[in-house]
């Protein structure tokens, strides 16, 4: 039972990354589809801070532009920028304010919170649930 139980926690974890690759992938085509109706160039130089802080959002689904200056090691208007900009592309929303950090923002990677609750439950609801009790 236990190596079946493994095996499955083993799927759940190749299905999961394959739906973060497949998130990632159409946040890369909305970015650079928002950018360029904002006239930028569709692509971001490489190591810009939205894309690191895009990168991080798995790890990190829900950030303020706080800890976001603090996890890129940017200036905090850089952290914004970058925040506010994948706001403008659909790939964060904003939560105002956050209790306990001054009135701050909180940026959510939702897709990113759905996914993980999507494997919570796949893997909550198996038949190696075990009787309560």
């Amino acid at each position: 039972m236990f190596l079946a139980a493994t095996r499955d926690a083993v799927e759940e974890a190749k299905r999961f990354t394959d739906e973060l690759a497949e998130m990632r992938f159409r946040w890369d085509h909305r970015l650079a589809d928002f950018r360029e109706s904002e006239g930028l160039r569709p692509q971001p130089r490489k190591g810009a801070a939205v894309l690191r802080c895009m990168e991080q959002l798995p790890g990190v689904p829900i950030v303020t532009a706080r800890a976001a200056e603090a996890l890129l090691g940017v200036t905090f208007p850089s952290a914004s920028g970058a925040l506010e900009e994948l706001v403008g592309a659909g790939i964060l929303t904003v939560k105002d304010p956050v209790k306990g950090e001054r009135g701050e923002r909180a940026f959510l990677a939702t897709e990113v919170l759905d996914l993980i609750n999507g494997a919570e439950r796949r893997l909550r609801y198996t038949r190696w649930d075990l009787p309560s009790g």
